[in-house]
């Protein structure tokens, strides 16, 4: 029998009172969008998250960054209300029987689903038990004979002794990417300054793609063009069209928990940056600046402002949240190859055709527990639906795009 996803409703919250400014706020109770929310069941480790579906087996992180968003789950505390420093695991669940689980749910595509790992709990590069678990995953995926692209965002970069593991792994699944992320913030909001592109060349010489992400740009925390320019260029000999395969610029994300993670730590919100619901701000000046940086110091690249569009490019489809219909405006700016707005662009003209296939649509969304009557969807990407598409919690909303995506590519490009 198959497991009840739980992507539809959203899961359920608790009030947390911050233990800094004793302000109280609502966290997700177990990791924001789980597939389930029971903790006793290994699909409370999986989280849909974006582009990918995240496999979260650890709690805490050294790195402590200031901003981090997975401190809006209080599972993701401690007793006291902070994120731990030293990671531990979540639950006693090991690596194969979070795969099993992983691998036996309707929204796991087999060679397809993009797996994330630690995107919303730990860094998943941290030297020792953390970064044995993370390659203890991909080996489990691989001696079931899955393929699955995996996606690794990191802030460690990636250590020597990941090299030897990435050897063995990039021949056998479709795609190992890393995402090291700078954004040349302050230390007190970013406490470890470590070199985020470390081994990025040796990486890539042994199979793994590389997305740099030049994310969080923020003003007000310390970003500035010139800072940007200047570490680009330190490590300019390593950062190349053969080493990185797309460059993605990005701003901030509010989410409330970034908030409570903010006061932990007595800091603030930015008062000129709104607090809208995932959403990122990063002002147009800065985005052209930082990527007229990258054009010249490393040319030929593509420089997006998505993840999902990057991972398009080097995954050779169409963008899998259909940003080029939803978010004109990103897509236009973005510095695409020919050969990927193209893919983009073939898409957006089939989108219309959905509608000739909606009961397809609901029917793949039905087996993902999703029961949504979807009347529409317009060129532009907007889904037309009842309940409303809009006040769907942001895990369905994705899961719902990716849906129709799949149903794009599955019926095109095969």
């Amino acid at each position: 029998m198959k497991k009840k996803l739980e992507i539809l409703n959203q899961q359920s919250k608790v009030i947390v009172k911050n233990p800094v400014t004793k302000q109280e706020f609502e966290l997700f109770k177990e990791n924001f969008a789980s597939l389930v929310e029971d903790e006793n069941d290994p699909l409370s480790c999986i989280s849909i998250a974006s582009s990918s579906l995240s496999i979260d087996l650890w709690k805490g992180c050294r790195w402590q960054c200031a901003y981090c968003h997975v401190q809006g789950s209080k599972r993701n505390l401690d007793k006291d209300g902070y994120m731990p420093i030293k990671a531990e695991p979540y639950k006693k669940f090991t690596e194969a029987q979070i795969v099993e689980a992983l691998i036996r749910t309707p929204i796991f595509i087999k060679d397809e689903t993009i797996i994330s790992i630690g995107t919303t709990s730990t860094e998943p590069l941290a030297v020792g038990q953390v970064l044995n678990s993370t390659f203890t995953i991909i080996d489990e995926l691989i001696k079931r004979n899955f393929k699955n692209p995996v996606w690794i965002v990191t802030k460690a970069g990636i250590p020597n002794q990941a090299l030897p593991r990435i050897a063995q792994i990039t021949p056998k699944i479709k795609s190992l990417i890393f995402s090291p992320t700078y954004g040349a913030l302050n230390k007190e909001i970013e406490p470890i300054q470590n070199n985020r592109f470390l081994n990025l060349k040796n990486a890539s010489i042994l199979g793994a793609k590389i997305i740099l992400y030049l994310r969080p740009l923020v003003k007000q925390w310390g970003t500035t063009a010139e800072k940007i320019k200047t570490a680009i260029k330190q490590a300019s000999k390593d950062l190349n069209s053969k080493t990185v395969s797309a460059i993605v610029i990005g701003g901030l994300r509010w989410t409330e928990g970034i908030e409570y993670g903010l006061q932990n730590r007595n800091l603030i919100w930015p008062s000129d940056l709104e607090k809208k619901d995932n959403h990122k701000d990063l002002p147009d000046d800065l985005y052209e600046e930082v990527k007229s940086i990258c054009q010249e110091l490393i040319p030929h690249i593509p420089i997006v402002k998505h993840s999902s569009c990057a991972l398009a490019h080097i995954l050779k489809c169409s963008d899998r949240l259909i940003t080029y219909a939803i978010n004109e405006n990103d897509c236009h700016i973005s510095k695409c190859s020919k050969e990927q707005r193209e893919t983009c662009m073939a898409s957006k003209l089939k989108l219309e055709d959905l509608n000739k296939t909606l009961a397809k649509v609901r029917e793949d969304l039905q087996s993902l527990n999703i029961s949504i009557d979807i009347k529409q969807v317009t060129p532009d990407g907007k889904v037309i639906s009842k309940p409303a598409f809009e006040s769907l919690p942001f895990s369905a909303r994705t899961t719902i795009l990716k849906t129709l995506a799949n149903i794009i590519e599955t019926r095109y490009y095969e």
